[in-house]
């Protein structure tokens, strides 16, 4: 009877050393590939926002001097610190910090000189950032050095 008793103890003994070692090896790396889901999302956000922009950009740019268009860009609350969808006299870009703190940047995508791009504050309700497009016959734009935009609420 006591050899049923210890092959039982054994057993679970194993069962538990082989569930400890998989749940340090695995526990890990799905922190891990949840933190990359996350930037990835955020990316995707930032992208999807800077790609927006310059679409109507290009849509106000086929339109007579003096045209313009609202557009209002959501960025989620617990990244309003981190990202910035930023603009200058020639390009759209963004920036966010990752999950491990690291500063990314979105690839700039130029526009026509005669565009000009100006910005808001979010509102306190839903964090949505309110851009004018202007196209702008003159080509007086505003210049900043780091570039304008939605980082210049913070």
């Amino acid at each position: 009877m006591n050899a049923k008793g210890q092959i039982t103890i054994e057993y679970i003994l194993i069962i538990v050393i082989a569930l400890a070692i998989l749940g340090s090896v695995t526990f890990p790396a799905v922190n891990d590939m949840t933190d990359a889901a996350k930037d990835t999302s955020m990316a995707v956000l930032l992208a999807s926002a800077q790609q927006r922009i310059i679409n109507t950009a290009e849509e106000v740019s086929m339109a007579s001097c003096g045209s313009f268009k609202n557009i209002y860009i959501y960025i989620p609350p617990k990244y309003i610190q981190a990202p910035n969808v930023l603009w200058d006299k020639d390009y759209v870009w963004g920036n966010f910090a990752n999950s491990s703190g690291d500063v990314n940047s979105i690839g700039k995508l130029g526009f026509p000189d005669y565009i000009k791009i100006t910005g808001s504050c979010p509102s306190a309700v839903n964090n949505t950032f309110k851009v004018t497009i202007t196209k702008d016959c003159t080509n007086s734009r505003p210049t900043a050095s780091g570039g304008v935009g939605v980082d210049v609420c913070t």
